[in-house]
């Protein structure tokens, strides 16, 4: 079966990407097609990313596709942009159409753009949808903007331009059990080393997958107070008023508001202190938030 795919590294999937990718889904649907989508495994830029591959996976498939293409980067930048259209789009996607923004760009140095992607495309009997950029109060939507409003903690500005709370997403993984011994047990994922969240506290709730839904302290960093030697940062987050087992489970968690940066403390019961302040910090933001 062909399919309709929609072309772009898609980081964040803020709400532009998510209309586009909507639209994907029902242009497929008139057409009897799978809704696909090509992203990559890191930026084609090389600067921070907003979402690693698992986040932005989960939220492309919420959008509705079905089908979606992680490239390796590094198996295509040096690709003319004629032959990843042939070799990757057509050959091995099978698309009867694509959508793209009006700034897609793409093949080796990005030489190719929207009107090569048109004039190629439509010369093997393709179709190309373009679509504009969306605005929210005058403002263009970018990957760009929101990864700046992030870099500055500005979290309330980034989810109003994602059009939800920025969201990490990944499979809960063993730790040293030290929160559970302090009296704060925490949910660990890792994290894509590329992401552009500051290290810190965050005022969050975590999703489970039954769906349930817990405020929670998430903290990202590399925890300098009781660190053994750890140098790749991770998601920690310690799920307010829940009791339970979440070893392997997919965790989504939502930072809504930075509530300190992370630092080192004098010692652990220095850090103790501190989370039951950070505790009640979470719990004041999170009771004006639905």
């Amino acid at each position: 079966m062909s399919s309709i795919v929609a072309l772009g590294f898609f980081d964040g999937i803020h709400i532009g990407h998510a209309a586009l990718l909507r639209e994907t889904v029902s242009i497929a649907a008139k057409h009897g097609a799978v809704p696909a989508a090509i992203t990559f495994d890191r930026p084609p830029s090389g600067a921070p990313c907003i979402t690693g591959v698992a986040t932005r996976r989960m939220l492309t498939e919420r959008c509705g596709i079905k089908n979606i293409h992680v490239l390796a980067f590094d198996r295509v930048k040096d690709m003319p942009p004629g032959d990843f259209l042939e070799r990757i789009v057509i050959g091995e996607l099978d698309a009867s159409a694509v959508t793209a923004g009006p700034d897609f760009r793409f093949g080796a140095g990005a030489r190719g753009d929207t009107e090569f992607l048109q004039q190629y495309m439509r010369s093997r009997g393709r179709e190309v949808h373009l679509f504009k950029k969306i605005k929210r109060n005058g403002q263009a939507v970018s990957s760009t903007t929101i990864r700046a409003c992030i870099e500055r903690s500005d979290m309330p500005s980034a989810n109003a331009l994602l059009g939800y709370p920025y969201t990490v997403y990944g499979e809960v993984l063993h730790g040293r059990r030290l929160g559970r011994t302090l009296g704060w047990p925490t949910a660990n994922l890792a994290l894509d080393p590329r992401i552009c969240a500051p290290h810190g506290v965050y005022a969050s709730r975590a999703v489970l997958p039954d769906g349930r839904v817990f405020n929670a302290l998430a903290n990202i960093g590399r925890r300098p107070t009781v660190n053994d030697g750890e140098s790749m940062p991770n998601l920690e987050a310690h799920l307010l008023d829940y009791d339970g087992d979440l070893y392997g489970c997919m965790l989504e968690i939502k930072l809504y508001e930075y509530i300190r940066p992370e630092r080192a403390f004098g010692g652990i019961d220095e850090l103790q202190s501190q989370i039951s302040r950070d505790k009640e910090d979470v719990e004041q933001v999170l009771a004006g938030i639905i």
